[in-house]
């Protein structure tokens, strides 16, 4: 894959990369309570939202911010911005 994904195949391949990271993560997040999705994602940009539990907690949002931009970065590299909401 390049660097940037520039054509629909690509993007539908990212988001299902994406989608699939984040059916990995969920259960984790669920037995605490939350939730992860994906919101939106662009060529090079994704936006994940964490609901429940982790919404509002400054000290578990940082934590699981960090976790997933690790584990969603390692795994789908062209992403120049991944925000986690």
């Amino acid at each position: 894959m390049s660097a940037r994904p520039t054509s629909r195949r690509e993007r539908d391949v990212a988001a299902r990369d994406v989608a699939r990271i984040l059916r990995m993560i969920r259960p984790t997040f669920r037995s605490q309570g939350g939730d992860v999705r994906l919101v939106d994602l662009d060529d090079r940009s994704a936006v994940i939202r964490l609901s429940g539990a982790c919404d509002g907690c400054p000290i578990s949002f940082e934590e699981s911010a960090g976790v997933i931009e690790r584990i969603v970065r390692s795994r789908v590299p062209h992403l120049e911005r991944l925000t986690v909401v």
